[in-house]
Parts: C-alpha cells; sequence; structure tokens
C-alpha cells in the first residue's frame, strides 16, 4: 500500500555493508552505505563478536538519520544474519539496542526482493553478489521461474581462499555445479550488489562515483573476467590508489568479480549490464508499494 507524505526508511543488514535508504512520496532523498563486514571471521558458522560490534555501531547511526526525519523504519537482513548459528542472538540485541525488529529473508525471498528491486517487475535474469551468498534469479512472463542461492559472496569466499585464484574457482565451480539446470529462456543479464556496482565505477573510469552515470554500463563476459583477474593481480591497496574502491571493500571485491564472472559463464551470457537497483528498492516496492512477481 502506498504511504502519502511520509518519510520511509528501508535498512539492509548485509554481510558486507548495511545500507539506507530514505525516501518521501517515492522519491529517494538519501542513500547511505556503511561498510560493517558482518560476516568477515566467522568461524564455525558464528558471527565474530567484533564484527557484530561494527554492524550494530553502523546500523545505529542509519537508525538515527531515520529517526531525525521521522521516518517509518523497516529493517531487513540477508545471508549473514540468515546462516549463522548466532543470527537469531544478533537480531535480539538490534531490537534491545533500537526497539526495531528484523526481518530475516530467506534466500528465496532475497533473491525476489533483488530482481523485483532491479527489473521493477520487468522479465530478465538477475545475478547478485553478496557478502555471504550469491543469487541467481530469472523472471519470464511476470513469473520468477528460477531463483536459487549459493552460499558464498565477497566476504566468505575471501575468508576461506584468500587471494588463491585457482582455489577460489574451484569452491566456485563446487557450489555452481550444486545449481538445478536454467531454464530455455534467460533473458538480458543484470548485475546488482555492492561488488557489481564497483565494477561499473571503475570500467566507467569516472574519479568520482556517481549513480546517475554508472547504473546502466554494460560489460562483456569477456571484460568481466579480465577484471576480475586485475583485482586478484593487485594488493588492496593498489585497488585504493588505482581505481579509488574503498579500505574494506578493496579486501573482498576480487572474490566477488570472480563470482559474477563464473556466473556469468554458467548462463552463457555475452553481456551484462550493471544497475544500482537491488534489494533495497525490491523491499521497499514490496512492502510499501505493494508490488512484486505472481506466485
Amino acid at each position: 500500500m502506498k504511504l502519502n507524505n511520509e518519510y520511509i526508511a528501508i535498512i539492509d543488514i548485509g554481510s558486507n555493508s548495511v545500507r539506507l535508504r530514505l525516501s518521501l512520496n517515492e522519491g529517494v532523498l538519501l542513500r547511505k552505505n556503511i561498510t560493517t563486514q558482518l560476516a568477515s571471521k566467522m568461524v564455525g558458522g558464528v558471527l565474530n563478536e567484533e564484527s557484530v560490534k561494527r554492524t550494530l555501531d553502523g546500523l545505529g547511526e542509519l537508525i538515527n538519520i531515520a529517526k531525525e526525519n521521522n521516518a517509518k523504519i523497516l529493517v531487513f537482513a540477508t545471508a549473514a544474519v540468515r546462516n549463522s548459528l548466532n543470527g537469531i542472538d544478533f537480531c535480539e540485541r538490534f531490537t534491545n539496542l533500537y526497539g526495531i525488529k528484523i526481518d530475516v529473508l530467506s534466500g528465496k525471498k532475497e533473491a525476489e526482493m533483488g530482481i523485483l528491486g532491479a527489473l521493477e517487475g520487468k522479465d530478465g535474469c538477475v545475478i547478485d553478489v553478496g557478502g555471504a551468498s550469491s543469487e541467481l534469479v530469472i523472471a519470464r512472463n511476470g513469473k520468477i521461474v528460477y531463483a536459487y542461492s549459493i552460499p558464498i559472496g565477497a566476504v566468505v569466499l575471501t575468508d576461506i581462499c584468500k587471494r588463491d585464484y585457482e582455489g577460489a574457482l574451484l569452491k566456485i565451480e563446487e557450489e555452481i555445479k550444486r545449481l538445478p539446470p536454467l531454464p530455455s529462456e534467460i533473458g538480458q543479464v543484470y548485475a546488482i550488489g555492492g561488488t557489481a556496482n564497483n565494477m561499473a565505477f571503475v570500467h566507467s573510469g569516472l574519479e568520482v562515483f556517481n549513480r546517475d552515470l554508472t547504473s546502466g554500463l554494460k560489460m562483456t563476459a569477456n571484460e568481466i573476467l579480465l577484471m576480475a583477474k586485475t583485482f586478484y593481480a593487485k594488493s588492496p591497496e593498489s585497488l585504493q590508489s588505482d581505481y579509488k574502491i574503498r579500505e574494506m571493500r578493496s579486501r573482498v571485491i576480487h572474490s566477488g568479480a570472480l563470482i559474477i564472472s563464473r556466473l556469468v559463464k554458467f548462463i552463457n551470457a555475452k553481456e551484462v549490464i550493471f544497475t544500482e537497483n537491488d534489494n533495497l528498492e525490491g523491499y521497499y516496492l514490496s512492502k510499501i508499494m505493494g508490488k512484486g512477481y505472481e506466485e
């Protein structure tokens, strides 16, 4: 249902960052991203206490912005919280601190929110690489016909393989082999998420990030693979100085780019459109505007 003249704050607790989308009457007033890497240094499926504290602090900053605008606040979490053994404890700590409940999305629901945000109900295919999971979703004739998640993302793969290119390839292929066969028609392919956004920024050659100029950029499968290999060949410090990638992102972007490249190969796509619209927009469209794909 559409809410008139009300500020809406959607907050995403991702595996690599926490993000805020503040809007009024369908117009986006502010977007803010804080890299906290909640999925970093997980041992035995347990969220690391340092990562938890860093994430809770970042969320407090976003919630303060929302409250300053008297916004209605909706918060959702994805793979790091969903897959961890102490995810429920994290949610309880968050609620005790801020008085807000977290909607923990299933892998299927996360995939649906991603494709809804990217395509707004249109047909196509979306690759969404996060910090702790990666989703591959296909919509056709107004319905989602393929939606699967693999339990590796940029942060998790980096924790497992560090900067071992061959080892990372083997790990990604191990997970991709578990995916069911693809439908016969895939349509236009889109990439969303933090890794994709930074890849588009690097590809654009811009000195300063500009959402309006990077969203919609296209890259071929070969360009994506070459960029992934380049990221592996450079140190995080070089990625920061050469491409203006932020420090914490520079530590994991090589892994995210390689996951995108291998998923592009899996679906045999020749070209990918990189779009800034993702599950933040999808969650807004679903929960506030009542939009979505048919069941």
